[in-house]
Parts: C-alpha cells; sequence; structure tokens
C-alpha cells in the first residue's frame, strides 16, 4: 500500500494545485459549486460507497433467524437502507443535532483514512487522525463564513452563525494541525497536509470538500479494497456499480429536467438540492458505521 500511496499522492498534489488556481482564477457560481459537488459525489462516491456491498454478508448474518442465514447480503442490504432512513427521519426532528453528529463523524472517518492510507509509518496514528480530521472539517467551517448560510439551510434554521473571531482561530487550528503531522516526521505527509491545509482554506468550501474527497479520500478507499475486488468480487461489484449508476442518473436527470421546465425559484432549486446532500450525509453515516464495524472486527 505503501508504493500505491506513494504513487496516488504524486498524481493528486498537482492535480490539487491545478484545481486550485483555475477556482481562484475562475471562481464559480454557487449553483454550479451545488452541481459540481452532487455530481462528482455520484461520479466518484458511488464507486466509494458501494465497497460496503462486500461487507453486506456479514451485516445480515449480525442478525438472528433463518432470513438472515438463507439471505445475508440481502438482510444486510435491508438495515444498510432502514440505517439511511432512520438518519433521515432523525434529521427531520433534530437537524442541527444530526448535522453536528454527520461532522464530527465524518472528521473522524477522513482522518482516520488519510492515516491508514500510510500504513504504520505515522508516530501518534490516533492522534493524527484525529488532528487531521478535525483540522479538514473545521477549516471547511471556520474560514468561511458562508459554511454557517448553507448549514442554515440544510437544517431550515438559524442556529449557525461564524464566531466573531473565526479567521484567527481557523490560523490556530491550522498551526495545530500542520503541528500533529510535524509530529510525525513522515516528509510526505508533512507535504500533504501543508497543501491540503491551504487549498481548503483559499478555496470555497463546497470546491474544498470536492476536491479533497475526489482527490484523495475516495480514490484512497478505492485503493484499499482495490485487489480484493479485481481477484474475488468484481463481477459483483460492477454489477452494483452499474445498477446504481444508472439509478442516481436517471434520479439527477429527472431533478436536471424539472429543474429547468418547471418555474422553480432559485431557493426552491437550492433547496432540493440541499435535500440530495442530506441523503448523501445519510448514506455517508451508514458507511462510516460499517467501517467501524469492519475495523473493530479486524
Amino acid at each position: 500500500m505503501d508504493a500505491l500511496n506513494r504513487a496516488h499522492v504524486r498524481w493528486a498534489m498537482p492535480l490539487s494545485v491545478a484545481v486550485t488556481a483555475l477556482a481562484l482564477w475562475h471562481p464559480p457560481r454557487l449553483e454550479a459549486q451545488l452541481v459540481l459537488t452532487l455530481l462528482s459525489g455520484l461520479l466518484l462516491g458511488a464507486p466509494h460507497g458501494l465497497t460496503d456491498i462486500l461487507h453486506l454478508p456479514r451485516l445480515g448474518g449480525m442478525l438472528p433467524g433463518a432470513l438472515a442465514k438463507r439471505w445475508p447480503s440481502l438482510t444486510g442490504m435491508a438495515l444498510y437502507v432502514m440505517g439511511a432512513g432512520l438518519f433521515l427521519w432523525t434529521w427531520s426532528l433534530w437537524p442541527v443535532a444530526n448535522l453536528c453528529l454527520f461532522l464530527l463523524v465524518s472528521a473522524w472517518h477522513f482522518g482516520g483514512q488519510d492515516v491508514k492510507a500510510y500504513g504504520g509509518a505515522l508516530r501518534y496514528p490516533r492522534m493524527t487522525g484525529l488532528s487531521r480530521g478535525l483540522g479538514l472539517v473545521g477549516m471547511l467551517i471556520l474560514p468561511h463564513p458562508e459554511t454557517s448560510t448553507y448549514f442554515n439551510q440544510m437544517t431550515n434554521t438559524q442556529a449557525f452563525h461564524s464566531p466573531e473571531h473565526a479567521p484567527w482561530l481557523a490560523g490556530a487550528l491550522a498551526l495545530l494541525w500542520l503541528g500533529s503531522a510535524l509530529a510525525t516526521r513522515h516528509r510526505l505527509f508533512m507535504l500533504e497536509t501543508a497543501l491540503l491545509a491551504m487549498f481548503i482554506y483559499v478555496l470555497p468550501p463546497l470546491i474544498g470538500f470536492t476536491l479533497y474527497f475526489c482527490t484523495w479520500h475516495a480514490p484512497r478507499h478505492l485503493m484499499e479494497y482495490g485487489e480484493y475486488i479485481i481477484i474475488h468480487a468484481y463481477v459483483t461489484f460492477l454489477s452494483y456499480l452499474t445498477f446504481f449508476t444508472i439509478i442516481l442518473y436517471l434520479v439527477f436527470s429527472i431533478f436536471w429536467t424539472a429543474s429547468l421546465s418547471l418555474p422553480l425559484s432559485q431557493v426552491e432549486a437550492l433547496d432540493t438540492l440541499w435535500f440530495f446532500f442530506r441523503v448523501l450525509a445519510a448514506l455517508t453515516m451508514v458507511h462510516v458505521m460499517v467501517a467501524i464495524m469492519e475495523e473493530k472486527r479486524t
């Protein structure tokens, strides 16, 4: 994994720099940012999330009864969908609490995945992963007042406000983030962390997150399972990937066609897009829970 991770970092770094320069030279409008984030989430998020199908039999087998024993994959899929549905339902009841929980869980997942890509080469992996994830999520929030607006739109509340000294807090967080990377004494990881801190600070938050997810997180997750999928489960994986990609494409196409043909206001269109983000958040929560289950098992 170390050689594969080095190869990944070597192409991800110049790509991140190029995208950052392009976005700063010609900043996209909010609507374009939302569509770009959703499309990239569908194109890379679908195969990235579909690695969970490898764990469905074990997930379904955790339940008692003949049905779980006979069709563990089907039972696991039912549990997966029910988990996402439960998160969406609780979001309607406690949107602020659910969003905060989602951010904390995402921070843990992103940081842990980035550290895991380096195997045992990093010192203090748990501390480094935690600071990496919190730094990533914090830098998407603190330097960008618009993030609070997005959170309020996602939750239909006015609960989120940009702190008065947000730039100073962001600077302190960046120093903590970089300090934890220096403590690893791993030059490639330090360089990667400095680059991530830079582009997440200067880019609009939606573009910064999209760049991180598509260039760093999703490829690493796919590389982790790539060898197993190719050897043992490529037919199953490609079948699921084809099916869900078609479904996701149809759903997005219907939404896109409706948004062009119906007299939707900008607010209504954004509300619809934020709903898709809530669905992605629900799927992400279940995805992370499956990752936690597998980590405890191993």
